[in-house]
């Protein structure tokens, strides 16, 4: 059987003495496959199994194989920025481990279209002008609001998750509760947050991708905040340990985003 499918590279190890094992994210979920004779071949996978390449990938599985065999794999697209900028580079190794560690083996295409839209605008936009540290927290904390959302994980925003009352002023977030908590629920692992930073948060998930859009999450004056709480929401979430996180937080808490 033979099938065609975009894909992201999300890493490759060898297999044996000729193969590669490439993880692959495509729109129906990750897919592990071999590279026959890819440790060798000068030809057919030249410098496009790298990570992060977008390629349309050629498939080949027999009935009694488990994982497919990758046959071809042409390039789409490169993104050349980020081995220029080394705040995009430990932003995308961050985005590609969470995806190979913590994506489910089948999501929607939705899903697929919007991290291929993301991901370019991450590569295409330029920061020099841009307050750097700040627009790439907004840029961290909005992958990791819209994966918790596609991972079925989105905090519920607009009422109380115990009650179903809708705070007026005072709203109080939970991240184990999964959500908002009003002030007749709260407990103790929830903490205070005004009616204003709940809005831009409701706005976050649902915001489309582009610089306006995020320019205003950056001028936003309780930036902090925001992406504090996407951080505590995360944090709560994750079952491994992602070992680039600690690189892309010391960067940001540095300055070290050239």
């Amino acid at each position: 059987m033979f099938f065609v499918s975009e894909a992201y590279v999300l890493n490759k190890e060898k297999y044996g003495e000729y193969d590669l094992l490439v993880e692959l994210l495509t729109p129906s979920g990750k897919i592990l496959s071999i590279a026959k004779g890819a440790q060798k071949s000068r030809k057919r996978f030249t410098n496009v199994l790298e990570e992060f390449n977008l390629i349309q990938a050629h498939f080949r599985r027999k009935l009694k194989e488990t994982i497919p065999i990758l046959e071809v794999a042409d390039l789409i697209y490169i993104p050349e920025n980020l081995r220029k900028e080394y705040s995009k580079f430990v932003l995308f190794s961050y985005i590609n481990e969470v995806i190979s560690k913590l994506s489910y083996p089948r999501l929607e295409v939705e899903y697929f279209s919007w991290l291929k839209k993301f991901l370019n605008f991450v590569n295409e936009v330029f920061l020099e002008d841009k307050p750097k540290v700040k627009f790439l927290k907004v840029l961290k904390a909005y992958f990791d609001w819209n994966f918790l959302k596609f991972s079925g994980w989105e905090p519920q925003l607009y009422f109380c998750v115990k009650c179903s009352k809708v705070p007026q002023r005072l709203y109080y977030l939970s991240p184990s509760s999964g959500g908002i908590l009003c002030i007749n629920c709260k407990d103790n692992q929830s903490f205070l947050v005004i009616k204003e930073v709940v809005e831009v948060l409701r706005n976050f998930i649902k915001m489309p991708i582009n610089l306006e859009g995020f320019l205003k999450i950056v001028s936003f004056p309780e930036l902090e905040t925001i992406t504090n709480i996407a951080e505590v929401f995360w944090s709560y979430f994750l079952t491994y340990e992602i070992n680039s996180l600690k690189i892309l937080k010391e960067a940001l808490s540095n300055g070290k985003v050239f």
